[in-house]
């Protein structure tokens, strides 16, 4: 299965360690997008989906902050090989480095995700392809809650792997990224709107 990655890129200062850390895979990626520029988070993941090429099976959206395991890609694909009905794996993460730094990456362990988590995660391409972009007046918030409406709309199926596990430096990301007071209130209304508009009934 041929897979490409994304980097949005936020925080920068761990850009280097993530590329070191893809190169060190077992499996390399076919492609690696990073997506800077004065754009916004949304914009990046919009044009990087766009920019994927057909030759690709899978897509790996990775934050800027993250690192992850020689055999992350490897234990990903067969992970999707094996469960035909999982279209979008998130991995595991833990926020100490030493304790991602002794794990092993296992077997599949997967579990419901108790929220999806947009710093990390791997999706079907062909189960991206039926989602439309995130809408424009979404900028920062809210990207991995509507790709995540595949759910309903299509019967996508998201899980976290607990088998494969990342280091999450800085945490929630989008926490930490400098915006103007009420941001993420206008921009979850937003997300409501265009949420009620996709799935076409009333929001529960």
């Amino acid at each position: 299965m041929n897979i490409a990655v994304i980097i949005p890129t936020i925080h920068k200062g761990m850009l280097g360690e993530l590329l070191d850390c893809i190169r060190g895979n077992t499996v390399q990626p076919q492609h690696i997008l990073i997506m800077d520029g004065e754009d916004s988070v949304n914009e990046k993941w919009n044009r990087g989906i766009a920019s994927v090429g057909k030759d690709v099976d899978l897509v790996a959206i990775l934050n800027d902050d993250i690192l992850i395991k020689p055999q992350f890609f490897e234990a990903i694909i067969q992970a999707f090989k094996e469960h035909p009905e999982v279209t979008t794996i998130c991995p595991g993460t833990t926020r100490i480095r030493a304790r991602f730094e002794k794990a092993i990456v296992g077997s599949p362990d997967f579990h419901e995700p108790k929220r999806v988590q947009g710093w990390a995660f791997v999706m079907r391409k062909k189960a991206l392809d039926q989602m439309p972009p995130i809408p424009d007046d979404i900028h920062t918030y809210c990207g991995d809650r509507w790709l995540s409406l595949g759910q309903k709309k299509f019967g996508h199926h998201w899980v976290v792997d607990s088998g494969n596990k990342i280091y999450h430096a800085v945490g929630m990301s989008l926490h930490y990224v400098n915006l103007p007071g009420g941001t993420r209130g206008r921009e979850w209304r937003a997300y409501l709107r265009h949420k009620k508009a996709f799935l076409g009934k009333e929001i529960c």
